[in-house]
């Protein structure tokens, strides 16, 4: 499940960092220049773990994703609120300022960061369910049996 959650949310990183670039006021965000580099390169780094990584490496990543975003989600909404310098993005009830007028987090940002946060934890918390492939040995024992009858 981690190299699934990796996988899927990697991709939506690349996809809401591309889509910055047009439109910086995405789903109420703030996706200045510098999110949008963050939003690829997390994007790039969890399609990675999650496409040729291993089962742990997903595993260990969506950790660390997971307590990251989830902690920058939570400190994000206990903000207060506050005008971005971000062009063109009016007052919000919680604003996060990293770096002033490039890198700064919203009341939407926060929640999308929690709900991202969450959705790396379950990948790294979820069990690896493998399903076992018959050994030759089982299956060549099977087959004379049935070819007995």
């Amino acid at each position: 499940m981690a190299r699934v959650v990796c996988l899927c949310l990697g991709l939506l990183f690349v996809a809401v960092g591309l889509i910055g670039f047009v439109a910086p006021g995405f789903l109420g965000m703030h996706l200045s220049v510098g999110h949008n580099m963050v939003n690829l390169a997390t994007g790039v780094m969890a399609a990675y773990f999650g496409y040729f990584g291993s089962y742990l490496a997903a595993k260990n990543f969506c950790y660390v994703m997971g307590t990251l975003y989830g902690s920058l989600g939570v400190i994000g909404l206990i903000a207060p609120p506050g005008v971005p310098l971000m062009h063109g993005m009016g007052p919000t009830n919680h604003l996060l300022s990293i770096v002033p007028g490039d890198l700064e987090f919203g009341t939407a940002d926060s929640v999308a960061h929690l709900l991202v946060g969450a959705t790396f934890l379950y990948g790294g918390f979820s069990r690896y369910i493998q399903v076992e492939e018959p050994k030759p040995e089982v299956v060549r024992v099977f087959q004379k049996r049935v070819s007995m009858r």
